[in-house]
């Protein structure tokens, strides 16, 4: 079984203008890696009435088509940095936000 990662950037259509914000700004990505059966168990769970098995197998078709070359991208630049995405809530926030505040010090 795969692994998937969300990214919070821009999809693959905007990467020309993605790189010109990245090197104005000097953005880093962050990603979550979390196995696809931890994710479609996250989204089967959620409760709602369009979380049906066939949905969240096209969702997660469409991340790897349409998000996950933004990994490969981030990745050659020196800008990804992974974080991982099991645990609490808590837990994956504290990950997060200790790999930001590695970018302010």
């Amino acid at each position: 079984a795969g692994s998937f990662r969300l990214i919070l950037v821009p999809d693959k259509s905007r990467l020309q203008p993605q790189e010109a914000l990245d090197r104005a700004y000097g953005f880093l990505a962050r990603a979550l890696q979390v196995p696809e059966e931890e994710l479609f168990t996250r989204l089967a769970g959620r409760g709602r009435a369009d979380d049906n098995p066939d949905t969240i197998r096209n969702r997660l078709v469409a991340y790897r088509n349409q998000t996950a070359p933004l990994l490969e991208y981030y990745g050659k630049t020196g800008l990804l940095k992974s974080v991982n995405g099991l645990g609490t809530i808590d837990e994956i926030f504290d990950r997060v936000v200790e790999e930001m505040e590695k970018v302010n010090k």
